[in-house]
Order: structure tokens, then C-alpha cells, then sequence
């Protein structure tokens, strides 16, 4: 049955309480918009823009679990698929493309019997590279669409470029990939100049009036209940990770200078990282049972006006213009290779977009 061009479908949504992870019959609905979501990166777009007075259907990957349980908390009413995990290698071995190319087709053939049918709606992409998982599903919507919108999430900064000039065999691989799927993939490049594929086509353009962080929480009812008064912020990105530092040492100089802050009075906060949120730059040292561990699942820019200061190694939540102190601790590291702390700097600068020149990077001190 259709109506106004758009079918009825039976739609499931899933529940993200890792205790009782199942699907659940929701409702009939009328799909007016489609979100393709990667993760925290760009969300502030999204939820500047989303209307829950529409009927959306919001697809976001099976891995993204941080941001499966944020929207459980924010949008419960919602319509919410979790895209299938699918093994991708990016190795250049032509068993790997091959096993690439038939996973892709898998996926495509899955999405067009799993996926609810929609005609004449509206997709949102708030990314140009997502993880190879969504393509098939990004391109079964954008057939059946009658709108596709790409949302610029970062005002210029912390995009991947077109990867020039393609070899030959990435020139293959390129159009075996795109067949596979079905529809344009393309090359890009980060600052490492690391191949990735991402949407060859380019969408129209649509830039969301942001909210501020303020107005999405008040938007949405969030409430935050770990509030302390005279508390700084650490937004962390694990040291473990970081193979070219000395982690003892570079640990020993965080928790010299932030012993120093709690001995002044100071309540020491740690947002992990949404990624990684079983590790912190503290475990094993003499703060670890003193840092306030809070939880992963949110985007940490929703509390910053909370702080009276706020720290990071790098972190793309720097672009939010909070007129908080932001501080970046990257110079207090010891490193094994120069090179890297160099990179890790500049790239600190660009993932902090307009707001590089209010980060502040603290020296080391004597």
C-alpha cells in the first residue's frame, strides 16, 4: 500500500542495553528522511537538524556502540537499524579484493531484502567516507531517493581529500569496488596520505544552522547528572595507543601536573575516548582510583560549559566554540620519534578547525 509515494513498511527498531540486545517489532511508519550516521564526528549536524516530529528512519553501523546507546538516551521514540559488520582488507592483494568484491555483493543483496522500502524520501550523508559496511546500503537508498543531501559537518576542516593521481591497479580496483556495491566509490587521502574509499558522486550541498551544544541538550531533554562545581575536563585519547611515546614517562608528567591541580582543590574529570572507552591515560598510576571516569557514550562538547578548563591531546570536540580554556597536552609527552610529535601537533591543529588558535599547547615545565 502507498501513500503520497511513500510505502508502508513493518519496521523493527533495536534496543542498545547490551543485557537485552534484540530486535523488537516497533510500528508501522511512513518514512519521510533517511540518516546515514558514522559516529560522534559530524553529530552535532545531525542533531541540529534531525526533526523528531518526522517519521526518520536513522541507520547507523553495528560497531558504533557508543553511539547506538547515546541515541537509546536521546532519541527512544526513534526508527534505528544497525548496519551489518562486514570484513573489508585494504590490502592490495588481489585474493583481498576479491573477497572485498563478494562481500560488498552480499551486503547489497542483503540490504535490498532487509532494508524497509522507501520511495521519494530524503537522504542525509553526513560524511563522504564511511566504513566500507554502509556503501551498499548508502547506495540502495540514494536509487530509490528522491533527495540526497551531503551535510559538511566540519566548515572546511578535517577533510580527506581526492586521492590524485590513482595507479592502475587502484584505477581497477576502484571500478570492481563501485560494481560490487552498487554505485560510485572513489579514493581519498588523510595527512598520512592513507588510500580510503569513500562516495565517488558528489552531492548537492546542505549546511544545517548549528545549534549550540546548549540548545541540542535542551532540544533533546538530555540531562547530565555528573556535575561537580570546580572541575576541569580531560578529553582523553588513550596514551596506550601511541607506540612513537614513552608511555611511564609521559604518564609520570600528566600525573605530576594534574596531582598539582587536585592538591589545589581541584576535581579532576575524564571523558573517555567513544572508541576506546576501556582504557585511559591513567590506568596503572597513582591518579588512576582520583580521576573521575565518566561515561563514553555522549558527545563530550554537551558538558563542557560544566568545567572551568578543559584538556586534550587531540580531539575534534575542540572545534566547539565554548569560550571555556581548551588546552592541549601534547608537548608534555615524551616521545620516542620527533617526527611524531610534530605530526600529532599539526594534526591537532586541523581536527580543532576554527578553533585552533584558542588551543592552548601547555610546555613542558621544570
Amino acid at each position: 500500500m502507498a501513500m503520497n509515494g511513500t510505502h508502508y513498511f513493518e519496521m523493527f527498531r533495536y534496543k542498545t542495553d547490551e543485557a537485552t540486545d534484540e530486535v523488537n517489532f516497533h510500528r508501522k511508519a511512513i518514512i519521510v528522511d533517511i540518516y546515514f550516521v558514522v559516529n560522534f564526528h559530524g553529530i552535532r549536524s545531525f542533531l541540529s537538524g534531525y526533526d523528531p516530529s518526522q517519521n526518520n528512519l536513522v541507520l547507523v553501523s553495528e560497531e558504533e556502540t557508543a553511539t547506538l546507546d547515546f541515541f537509546a538516551t536521546i532519541l527512544p521514540k526513534e526508527l534505528i537499524r544497525r548496519i551489518p559488520h562486514m570484513k573489508f582488507l585494504y590490502g592490495a592483494r588481489w585474493v583481498d579484493v576479491i573477497g572485498n568484491m563478494i562481500a560488498f555483493a552480499r551486503a547489497k543483496q542483503f540490504a535490498r531484502t532487509w532494508l524497509p522500502r522507501a520511495d521519494h524520501v530524503t537522504v542525509h550523508l553526513y560524511s563522504t567516507l564511511f566504513p566500507p559496511n554502509y556503501f551498499p546500503y548508502i547506495f540502495e537508498y540514494v536509487r530509490l531517493a528522491e533527495l540526497v543531501y551531503f551535510v559538511p559537518s566540519h566548515k572546511g576542516f578535517y577533510l580527506f581529500e581526492r586521492h590524485r593521481p590513482l595507479s592502475r591497479r587502484q584505477k581497477i580496483m576502484k571500478r570492481l569496488y563501485s560494481v560490487a556495491a552498487g554505485g560510485s566509490l572513489d579514493y581519498f587521502v588523510d595527512s598520512a596520505r592513507f588510500p580510503i574509499l569513500g562516495l565517488g558522486e558528489e552531492y548537492p550541498e546542505k549546511y544545517e544552522t548549528l545549534l549550540e551544544w546548549s540548545q541540542i541538550s535542551t532540544k533533546y531533554s538530555f540531562q547530565y547528572h555528573e556535575f561537580e562545581p570546580n572541575a576541569l575536563l580531560i578529553v582523553d585519547m588513550p596514551l596506550q595507543i601511541y607506540s612513537g611515546i614513552d608511555l611511564a614517562a609521559s604518564q609520570k608528567t600528566l600525573v605530576s601536573y594534574f596531582k598539582a591541580k587536585i592538591d589545589l582543590g581541584k576535581k579532576v574529570h575524564l571523558k573517555p575516548h567513544y572508541a576506546r572507552p576501556k582504557i585511559n591515560s591513567f590506568q596503572g598510576t597513582e591518579l588512576e582510583h582520583r580521576v573521575r571516569v565518566l561515561p563514553h557514550d555522549f558527545p563530550v562538547e554537551m558538558v563542557f560549559d560544566d568545567y572551568t578548563e578543559v584538556y586534550c591531546f587531540q580531539s575534534a570536540s575542540m572545534m566547539s566554540n565554548s569560550r571555556i580554556p581548551k588546552f592541549s597536552l601534547l608537548k608534555l609527552l615524551t616521545y620516542k620519534d620527533p617526527a611524531l610529535r610534530k605530526q600529532l601537533i599539526e594534526d591537532a591543529k586541523t581536527v580543532s578547525g576554527g578553533e585552533h588558535s584558542n588551543l592552548v599547547f601547555l610546555e613542558p615545565f621544570s
